[in-house]
C-alpha cells in the first residue's frame, strides 16, 4: 500500500495553541491539536493530531428517512520538523489541499509548497527512475504512464521532462530508515508530495524516511545549483 505525505514549508503557525474552527451550528470542522515532542534522526518534531470533517452537499436516504447532505469525518496526522521549518501531512492530496485551504481562508495559516525539480533529480546519478506520469496533449488523453527501469531514455519520456510535463516520477534511491541505509522505491511530485511504495515497520519508519528523502533531495538540488552557478563563474569547488 502506497502511503502518500506532503510537504509544506510553514510561514505562521503557533505551535503551542490548539487550532480549531467550528461552523455556524458550533460543530468542529476542523480541529490540529499538538501532542508531546519527539525525535526524528535527532531533530524535534512536534506531532499534530487532526481532524477534518468534511460537508458533502449531495440527498441520501438512511432508514426511509430523506437527509440533505452528510458530513465525513477524516483523522490523519502532521509532524513539524523545527529544525527544517517544515510540516509533513500523512493525509491525501485533496485532503491535504482543503484542509489547508480552510486553514488560510479562516485562520489565515499559509504554507508554501516545495517544489521538487523532477528532472535535476533523475540527472543527479543517485537515483534509478521506474515510472513517470506526465501531461499529454490530446482530444482523448490528458495524461500518459510510462514504467520500466530508466524510462526517462525513453524520446517521448524524455520530451516531456525536457519540456516540463512531468508530474510526478517513481525512483529507487538509498535512504536511511530503521537505522539503516537501504534502497527504497518512492513516488515523487514537482509540488510536495513523497509517497513511500516500500514496505516498512512503523509510522516512525515512514517519517524517517519521507524526512531523510527530503533532505537528500535539497541537498542534491543545492549542490547542483552551486555547481551551475561555479561552473558560469568560472569557480572550481571541492565538497
Amino acid at each position: 500500500m502506497i502511503k502518500p505525505y506532503h510537504i509544506r514549508k510553514y510561514k505562521n503557525l503557533k505551535l503551542e495553541d490548539e487550532i480549531i474552527i467550528k461552523d455556524s451550528q458550533n460543530k468542529i470542522i476542523l480541529k490540529m491539536e499538538p501532542l508531546n515532542e519527539i525525535f526524528i534522526e535527532q531533530k524535534k518534531v512536534i506531532p499534530f493530531k487532526c481532524e477534518f470533517n468534511k460537508s458533502i452537499t449531495q440527498t441520501i436516504k438512511i432508514d426511509e428517512q430523506i437527509y440533505e447532505g452528510y458530513t465525513v469525518p477524516n483523522y490523519f496526522s502532521a509532524y513539524y520538523f523545527e529544525s527544517e521549518k517544515i510540516i509533513i501531512f500523512n493525509s491525501s492530496k485533496t485532503l491535504t489541499n482543503e484542509f489547508l485551504k480552510l486553514l488560510k481562508e479562516k485562520e489565515e495559516i499559509e504554507f508554501e509548497k516545495v517544489n521538487f525539480d523532477l528532472k535535476k533529480i533523475l540527472d543527479s546519478g543517485t537515483t534509478v527512475s521506474k515510472g513517470m506520469h506526465f501531461k499529454y496533449a490530446d482530444a482523448n488523453v490528458r495524461s500518459k504512464s510510462f514504467h520500466g527501469t530508466n524510462v526517462e531514455k525513453n524520446l517521448e519520456a524524455e520530451s516531456a521532462l525536457n519540456n516540463d510535463k512531468v508530474t510526478y516520477i517513481t525512483i529507487s534511491m538509498d535512504i536511511a530508515a530503521n537505522g539503516q541505509i537501504s534502497q527504497k522505491t518512492i513516488n515523487i511530485s514537482k509540488n510536495s508530495s513523497i509517497s513511500v511504495v516500500s514496505k516498512l515497520e512503523t509510522e516512525e519508519s515512514y517519517l524517517e524516511l519521507v524526512f531523510n528523502t527530503y533532505l537528500k533531495i535539497k541537498d542534491l538540488l543545492w549542490y547542483n545549483k552551486v555547481i551551475f552557478q561555479c561552473f558560469n563563474d568560472g569557480v572550481f569547488i571541492a565538497r
